[in-house]
C-alpha cells in the first residue's frame, strides 16, 4: 500500500526528535489521530529516507558529560550523588547510563555498591577516628596489651580505612 507520507514530516519529526516519543508511540499517534497506519518497518525506512538524526546518543560520546563525571569521581562521590548532580545540572542520565560511561572510561568507585545508602555519617567516622587515635597515643594502664605495641598512627588510619571499605 503507498502512503503519502510528505504531509506528515513535520509531526513524526516533532514527535520523534523533539519529544523523544517511540516509535510504537507514535504510531499509536498517528494512528489515532490521522487514521494514518503504516508497519513499524515503513515508519523506520520513512525515517531514514527523511535522515532524521538517530536518537541512540551514548553518554560516553558527550566530552562535557565525561568531564563533569571525572570530575566528581576525582571528588570521590558516589555513584547515586553523581547521578543527583549531574541529573540537577541538565543532564538527562540513567543510573545505568552513568554506570556504563564510568565502566568505559575505568572510572571506577572506590568503594562497593556505589548506590547503597549507609547509615554511618562522616562526623561519626571522624570521631570514632579521633577516639582511636587518642587511645593510640596515650594507652592507659586499664587496657590490656595488643601484643603489638608498634602501630603507629598511619597504620591504625589503614585499618580504619580498610574496615571502611
Amino acid at each position: 500500500m503507498v502512503y503519502e507520507w510528505a504531509q506528515h514530516k513535520d509531526v513524526c519529526y516533532k514527535l520523534y526528535i523533539e519529544e523523544r516519543k517511540s516509535l510504537e508511540e507514535i504510531m499509536q499517534h498517528m494512528r489515532d489521530n490521522y487514521n494514518f497506519q503504516p508497519s513499524k518497518r515503513a515508519f523506520q525506512q520513512q525515517f531514514r529516507r527523511w535522515q532524521f538524526p538517530s536518537k541512540q546518543n551514548p553518554a560516553h560520546r558527550n566530552l562535557d558529560l565525561v568531564a563533569r563525571v571525572r570530575e566528581l569521581w576525582e571528588n570521590n562521590y558516589t555513584q547515586a550523588d553523581m547521578l543527583k548532580t549531574l541529573n540537577n545540572e541538565g543532564f538527562e542520565l540513567k543510573e545505568r547510563e552513568l554506570m556504563r560511561l564510568r565502566a568505559k572510561h575505568r572510572l571506577l568507585l572506590r568503594i562497593p555498591n556505589g548506590m547503597k545508602q549507609h547509615n554511618t555519617t562522616s562526623e561519626d567516622l571522624s570521631a570514632f577516628q579521633k577516639e582511636v587515635l587518642d587511645a593510640a597515643a596515650a594507652p592507659d594502664s586499664d587496657t590490656p596489651p595488643s601484643g603489638n605495641e608498634e602501630e603507629t598512627p598511619e597504620q591504625l588510619q589503614e585499618v580504619l580505612r580498610k574496615r571502611k571499605e
